[in-house]
């Protein structure tokens, strides 16, 4: 999957990044590497990008309560917008998920606020 997108976003697409945090009252610092960001400077917008087999609510937890909290630190909300999307290969849509599930055509239509999903058959 990074290869396709690293193909057709070029620079703004940046595999695999990490970063390092430290909860509030807990003197452990960790450390978390979510699949992809994308970056659109035009509309103020990072993707956060989760790349599963299938679709899964693990992604669901990984993106909303790991990932975008640490984002959201790193990138504030006045400057930047952040969208979450899960990249499939296969999707179903009987999958048990927390919240209602947006299909998008392109990672590109990622909306804040939303879950999408985009199925990716390269």
């Amino acid at each position: 999957m990074h290869k396709t997108f690293e193909a057709q976003f070029g620079a703004h697409y940046v595999a695999s990044p990490w970063f390092r945090f430290q909860e509030l009252g807990v003197d452990k610092v960790r450390w978390c590497q979510p699949d992809a960001l994308l970056f659109d400077f035009e509309k103020g917008q990072i993707t956060l990008i989760e790349c599963k087999l299938q679709h899964t609510a693990d992604a669901w937890w990984q993106l909303r309560w790991l990932y975008l909290p640490v984002l959201a630190k790193v990138f504030p909300g006045n400057l930047w917008k952040i969208s979450l999307i899960e990249v499939v290969k296969w999707y179903d849509p009987a999958v048990a998920f927390p919240e209602e599930v947006r299909l998008r055509a392109s990672v590109q239509e990622s909306k804040t606020g939303e879950f999408g999903v985009h199925i990716l058959k390269p």
